[in-house]
């Protein structure tokens, strides 16, 4: 919030995990969104920190996100935080 105005957000959930993977609840990253002005400016980074602690108070130990494959932008900040590649979807139009 900048000036009273909400400049950017994380959405995320604590969910359980996979049935196939060892870790019963991991948290996923819904959504974040800063205004353009303001992206590259550090809010996402501490957003995501944000998010991170919450995770940890909740002994969360894995944190998943999806992003559309043409965002080059969202998935470089991911890798930046130590995301890795995990799964690939792939479409066919009819």
């Amino acid at each position: 919030i900048e000036n009273e105005i909400i400049i950017g957000y994380l959405a995320g959930e604590e969910t359980k995990g996979e049935d196939f993977r060892i870790l019963s609840k991991i948290a996923e990253i819904g959504d974040m969104i800063i205004i353009e002005k303001y992206q590259r400016t550090g809010v996402g980074t501490k957003l995501y920190q944000a998010f991170v602690n919450w995770c940890k108070k909740r002994n969360i130990k894995l944190i998943k996100v999806e992003s559309y494959a043409k965002n080059k932008q969202a998935i470089s900040f991911y890798r930046k935080n130590k995301f890795k590649d995990y799964a690939l979807v792939l479409e066919s139009k009819l």
